[in-house]
């Protein structure tokens, strides 16, 4: 599994999750704590940017909402966001269906090593015009 963030005008690292590892709520406030809110925090030094999350359990459960409330300057929480709307989410109609045409492009994926190499190159390549849309 990987996560990732997009904004206007850029994109944070690439997260892995290790193999046959689940994200719940405490992987994921490690997630936030340790990577995605690091990088947005290097994106915006000013600290002008809004997180937003889908509505996954993990992403609605009580600590990781506190962590975005005591990291995150705004915060697009469970209570904003339109039950059943995935399609709100520019990580889900941008980055991933961006990223799984680039990753499978060239075919079949033999090893868990290659995915991952397909996706780091597929981040990579990610233009700015698709960031920016």
């Amino acid at each position: 599994m990987v996560s990732a963030g997009i904004s206007w005008n850029s994109k944070t690292q690439l997260h892995f999750i290790p193999k046959n590892e689940r994200l719940n709520a405490q992987g994921n406030q490690e997630l936030l704590a340790d990577g995605l809110l690091p990088d947005c925090e290097l994106l915006y030094p000013d600290g002008n940017f809004i997180f937003q999350q889908g509505g996954a359990r993990p992403h609605t459960a009580v600590g990781t909402i506190a962590v975005l409330n005591e990291r995150a300057p705004a915060v697009i929480g469970p209570r904003e966001w339109p039950a059943f709307s995935p399609n709100l989410n520019p990580c889900d109609y941008r980055l991933w269906a961006y990223g799984e045409r680039e990753v499978y492009k060239n075919g079949n994926i033999a090893t868990a090593d290659e995915l991952h190499q397909r996706i780091e190159v597929a981040s990579i390549c990610l233009h700015r015009f698709l960031v920016c849309a």
